[in-house]
């Protein structure tokens, strides 16, 4: 049952709908010199269908009336047959005319029934085409009313909790689309302690209303504010307004003096306090519901105002967020910027101590932020889409050295290439890693792959043909990180890899923690069982190197043997 708010926005709004649906060029807005009326028309119908035919059977037959009955019956034939096809011509007239009556009756039986809006058809200029009009104007105006009580708050006129999460989705898929590292913050403010105590909805209604005119005009244009509770406002500023992010220290101090202000009423000063809560996209979620629930959940753990909060709005979030902006924007053009470059760290044999393969490792070199560690954009890249030509740079690049160093009468090597999870989601994956290796003359069994458990997860049957395909070329594939992802044991005997490379997370510990040693003596043992190669990262210590030797590691990788550098530096690579 609608409130007397509701039927008061609903008095508005059905004005503001004639407007905007009533059709401008519409046939009844024009003369026309046609027959106007139905009632013209049916009294036409009678003449011309009844009235004429039964005066032209009189007058055709009257001379003959002294003729016998026969001689007359004969007469009268061609008149009865050219009545009776005057009689059926009106009745299908009159039926037609009369369609569009039990149309309009069928189509608002729908809309009462089942809610089915359902255009009819008006383009004759009588009452009846007149009523068509009339019931799908009255139609669509009513579904227009719905769907604004459905989506708007009708006291503020503000989008409620399900046009914000929609408008919200929106703007997060937008970023999406356009590969774009921009972030959305989520902003919340609930009001408590009303004063004075006992205040009815009317007094509350006032004072939400009057904060929310006073929040829209001064947060940035096209900032979606929204009533997402009785007592709580939120809003986002989307993609458009984007460059206002760095400047919400600006504003700040405007909106904390709103979340304060007192409003009169029929002689009462309202007052609240207010609490605050944020959360940002994608940091704290990817999906507009999560990143709507988990600034609300800030809002318990918030004192005051967000907007001078330490933990929410620190100069370290900020710092955060304006790196992560900054990294996304000048990603892709640090592609053709030759920005990037690659290291290489040798994988070591233990049995003889040779380089039997080397990792390749990306760098990039930022003209401003400097040097970059891998996980500071990689992440940012997947997010982005751009993970996949950044991909494609990595393997031809770390081709196109493993050709120089090649020409230069080194051995040849094995080249380990990380593959991302979402280089996985292309089925066009192999055929170009295939065209890269054969452009630069290398043979495919020089190259390896390395996958992490993670990659598994999103869809591992498409995971397992393309790996599959990859194998059956003669390309080797590793495990990287094993132990600390998602791998079932039903998984690993499905997955058509070589090697396990055990996490440095478990080899750094495994001299002085005994847990540690025991995973990845398991580690080993299930490895040697299904016939992989087992390799351990990041050894630092001849002591590590003792250890991972013990257990059966066939391989070793880390800075004990080499950091990370060029590949021709590693011509002067001797074992320790």
């Amino acid at each position: 049952m609608r409130t007397q708010r509701d039927q008061k926005s609903i008095r508005l709004f059905t004005q503001t709908q004639m407007d905007e649906l009533e059709p401008k060029n519409h046939p009844f807005l024009h003369k026309s010199k046609v027959l106007r009326t139905l009632y013209s028309k049916v009294v036409t119908a009678i003449v011309l269908g009844a009235l004429i035919p039964s005066a032209l059977v009189i007058i055709y037959v009257y001379p003959f009336s002294g003729k016998t009955i026969f001689e007359s019956a004969f007469v009268l034939i061609y008149p009865l047959i050219a009545l009776f096809f005057c009689y059926s011509s009106t009745f299908v007239l009159i039926r037609r005319m009369l369609s569009s009556v039990s149309k309009a009756n069928e189509t608002l039986d729908k809309y009462l029934k089942n809610s089915i809006v359902a255009e009819l058809p008006s383009t004759t200029e009588d009452e009846l085409g007149q009523l068509n009009f009339n019931i799908s104007l009255l139609m669509r105006i009513n579904e227009g009313i719905s769907k604004h009580l459905e989506n708007y708050d009708s006291e503020t006129g503000l989008p409620n909790r399900n046009l914000f999460i929609e408008k919200l989705s929106h703007s997060i898929s937008e970023i999406r689309e356009k590969k774009s590292s921009l972030y959305i913050p989520v902003f919340c403010i609930k009001f408590l302690n009303w004063n004075p105590e006992g205040l009815g909805s009317k007094h509350k209604e006032f004072f939400i209303k009057n904060i929310s005119n006073l929040l829209r005009a001064k947060l940035p244009a096209n900032t979606i504010l929204s009533r997402t509770e009785e007592d709580q406002l939120s809003f986002f500023i989307p993609p458009s307004e984007q460059s206002h992010h760095f400047e919400l220290e600006n504003w700040s101090d405007e909106i904390e003096k709103i979340e304060n202000q007192a409003f009169n009423l029929d002689s009462t000063i309202i007052t609240a306090s207010s609490r605050a809560g944020m959360a940002v996209y994608p940091f704290d979620a990817k999906s507009a519901e999560v990143l709507l629930q988990k600034s609300e959940a800030q809002i318990s753990q918030s004192k005051g105002s967000i907007f001078h909060s330490p933990s929410l709005l620190s100069p370290e979030l900020r710092n955060k967020m304006e790196e992560k902006y900054l990294i996304g924007k000048h990603l892709e053009r640090a592609i053709s910027n030759s920005e990037f470059y690659l290291q290489y760290q040798p994988r070591v044999s233990l049995q003889d101590g040779k380089i039997v393969s080397v990792e390749a490792l990306i760098r990039w070199l930022h003209p401003t932020l400097g040097l970059l560690a891998p996980n500071s954009f990689l992440a940012i890249a997947e997010e982005t889409g751009l993970i996949q030509e950044l991909g494609l740079w990595v393997l031809e690049t770390a081709m196109r050295d493993l050709q120089e160093w090649k020409k230069l009468g080194h051995p040849s090597i094995r080249m380990a290439i990380n593959i991302a999870p979402k280089q996985l989601e292309d089925r066009k994956l192999p055929k170009k890693i295939l065209k890269c290796v054969e452009t630069y003359g290398n043979r495919i069994g020089e190259l390896e792959l390395e996958i992490t458990e993670s990659a598994l997860i999103s869809n591992l049957n498409r995971t397992l043909d393309i790996l599959e395909e990859l194998r059956s070329w003669g390309i080797s594939i590793a495990l990287d990180d094993f132990g600390t992802g998602y791998s079932s044991l039903s998984h690993l005997s499905q997955l058509p890899i070589r090697s396990l490379k055990i996490d440095h997370s478990f080899v750094e510990r495994i001299v002085t923690d005994p847990n540690s040693l025991s995973i990845s003596k398991t580690i080993v043992a299930l490895g040697k069982s299904l016939g992989f190669r087992l390799i351990a990262e990041g050894v630092e210590t001849e002591e590590q190197l003792n250890k991972i030797r013990d257990i059966g590691c066939d391989e070793a990788q880390g800075f004990y043997f080499s950091k990370p550098t060029s590949l021709l530096n590693l011509a002067q690579f001797s074992v320790r």
